[in-house]
């Protein structure tokens, strides 16, 4: 996983005394598998990443940075509490009645406890969106989520029914008609859930464009043939947060100024494959139900990002075959 930081500054006061200095904005992306490798501002040939590297350029660049775990929803769940995934695993796993016996089972045995992988975020939890929002922080959460969910709001047999939707059925004309617009409550529904659990554990007054989990494991509550990336929902809705809450046009607190905290989490580029969501065809599916695109955003479309992806494979195979000759 990787992250992104804000800026801020402060004015100075009448009568030659200075004011606080304001309290910056702040941006925090994660994205994870992504190799540093894969990125223009650590040496990447292509142009993958233009937006990124630009932050890059234009700010501070960690060269010795460490994960606090090689898997993503503990990394994350480290990221957000400042404490190791351990501490969730273990105290989640005491309500675990399997782990119980396990535990017990090692005291004797001397071998190590079978702990079940348990990184929910709880109500007993302190997120960095719980502290920030104590000093006056706008939050709000998009994208990845991973740290658990509320029990599902539909029945066994409702889920069952989301799981046999295939992709012939999923089309703009027949969405909000399939199995009598049942399946569009469904999924509205399960959507409506989980936004709620974000807010109440998470610490956000804003969650949308949520992702429950990595979409190669999502959870039960979503057609298969809607689990793919979907990055402009994502991106789109990270952009309205910050012109409804940044610049002149944002929240206001006492002094004329409140700063946000944007925690974004890409589901790229973990799996599965991005080829099938970046092909032209791809319809615009969502954990939210179809997604209508509103034109003029600044992001790469589509074709351009299939572009960039042909121009650095070209780019790489050009450097390596100057540097096989430079060898010989």
């Amino acid at each position: 996983g990787g992250g992104g930081g804000g800026g801020g500054g402060g004015t100075a006061g009448g009568k030659g005394r200075a004011s606080p200095l304001r309290r910056p904005h702040v941006v925090l992306m994660v994205a994870d598998d992504l190799d540093l490798r894969d990125l223009g501002a650590y040496g990447r040939l292509g142009g993958l990443t233009p937006s990124i590297d630009s932050i890059g350029d234009k700010g501070v660049v960690f060269t010795n940075a460490h994960a606090a775990s090689p898997l993503s929803a503990p990394s994350r769940f480290a990221l957000l509490t400042g404490s190791r995934a351990s501490c969730s695993v273990l105290r989640n796993a005491l309500h675990n009645s399997a782990t119980r016996a396990s535990l017990s089972a090692s005291a004797t045995s001397l071998r190590p406890p079978a702990v079940s992988f348990d990184t929910r975020l709880r109500s007993r939890h302190t997120t960095l969106a719980h502290r920030l929002r104590k000093r006056g922080y706008v939050t709000g959460a998009f994208g990845l989520w991973q740290l658990g969910v509320s029990a599902s709001v539909a029945s066994e047999r409702e889920l069952d029914r989301l799981q046999g939707v295939n992709r012939s059925a999923l089309t703009p004309s027949k969405w909000a008609a399939l199995a009598g617009g049942k399946v569009k409550r469904l999924v509205a529904g399960e959507f409506a859930a989980l936004q709620e659990h974000v807010r109440k554990v998470g610490g956000f007054d804003v969650a949308e464009r949520l992702y429950a989990g990595a979409l190669d494991t999502e959870a039960v509550a979503l057609p298969p043939p809607m689990r793919t990336h979907n990055v402009e929902w994502v991106a789109d809705g990270a952009a309205q947060f910050i012109q409804t809450y940044g610049g002149n046009g944002g929240a206001r607190d006492g002094d004329g100024y409140r700063p946000f905290f944007l925690y974004i989490g890409w589901t790229l580029p973990h799996g599965p494959d991005a080829t099938v969501s970046l092909r032209p065809e791809a319809l615009p599916f969502t954990p939210a139900g179809m997604w209508k695109p509103v034109g003029g955003s600044a992001r790469a479309t589509r074709a351009e990002v299939r572009r960039r992806g042909t121009d650095a494979r070209a780019a790489i195979k050009t450097a390596k075959e100057a540097a096989e000759a430079a060898g010989k």
